[in-house]
């Protein structure tokens, strides 16, 4: 649930193997957020499916290591209005109607989070909202949960 400036301003070096409580994922070094001059670390744990975010951060940095790929930027050169274009590619291709935005990936995630049942504070923590922005996504989680009844005919 990063902002897409923070994803875009990653660096290898922000990026660290480390296990937690006996898992092993990685910690992931946010060095500026909107809201925290100071930075934030998020520890990610793998999931061990096909979207793993861990599978896919260790392909990447293995890709990186053997194909020699210099920089210190994670992702190359990047800033948000690339990560939209990259969405909106991909919308594109599968068909799918909206506006994409880099912030697209923080709205996914934290309604996913909603919808599995995570706790407001713990989606607030993850998502670095100082505010009760976070509210708006538990407001829509409600009421497509609402929608979906009333279609069943419930």
């Amino acid at each position: 649930m990063a902002r897409g400036s923070e994803i875009a301003n990653l660096k290898v070096r922000d990026i660290r193997n480390v296990t937690y409580n006996k898992v092993t994922g990685y910690r992931v070094l946010f060095t500026t957020t909107k809201t925290r001059e100071d930075g934030r670390s998020v520890f990610i744990d793998p999931s061990y499916n096909m979207t793993c975010p861990v599978y896919w951060l260790s392909r990447l940095l293995s890709e990186r290591k053997k194909k020699e790929v210099s920089g210190e930027m994670l992702f190359g050169d990047i800033d948000t209005k690339s990560i939209s274009g990259m969405l909106q590619r991909v919308a594109a291709a599968m068909k799918w109607e909206g506006n994409f935005t880099s912030h697209s990936l923080r709205i996914g995630g934290a309604s996913e989070a909603v919808l599995q049942g995570m706790p407001r504070a713990t989606i607030q923590l993850l998502g670095d909202w100082s505010s009760d922005a976070v509210d708006r996504y538990f407001k829509s989680s409600v009421d497509f949960g609402k929608k979906v009844t009333k279609e069943m005919g419930l």
